[in-house]
């Protein structure tokens, strides 16, 4: 987290401990950095903690902040309740992901699910 935080306004490239990646972040930097792109254009590439899976990154917009335009389009149909798309969204997404996640543990780790637990969603690994 702190390393994708730390894409907008880099000072120097983002050191992930792996000198291959370091290199191509280095260089990436100073393509960008030589460049004048703004501080929202350098790409860098990050990884996650077991750094078994990488990611290139960018900020594909600075669009920055507008209160007024927050409170007048997005505060009143949250507060309405007229606008569910985000939660209804949310609510999909979130079940494709237990799903995709009791699978993944079905296979890799030979987890099983007992049908005959009541959970919260009714659903219990064992």
């Amino acid at each position: 987290m702190p390393q994708l935080l730390a894409l907008h306004g880099l000072k120097e490239p983002i050191k992930i401990g792996i000198p291959d990646i370091d290199n191509i972040n280095t260089t990436l930097f100073n393509l960008a950095n030589s460049a004048k792109r703004g501080p929202d254009r350098f790409v860098q590439i990050l990884t996650n903690k077991p750094r078994d899976t990488f990611y290139v990154a960018v900020i594909e917009a600075n669009l920055g902040v507008n209160r007024m335009d927050f409170f007048l389009r997005v505060l009143p149909g949250a507060m309405m309740g007229s606008d569910t798309y985000f939660d209804r969204a949310q609510e999909k997404l979130g079940e494709e992901h237990l799903r995709e996640l009791q699978a993944q543990l079905r296979v890799n780790h030979r987890v099983t699910l007992n049908e005959n637990a009541k959970g919260l969603d009714n659903d219990v690994v064992q």
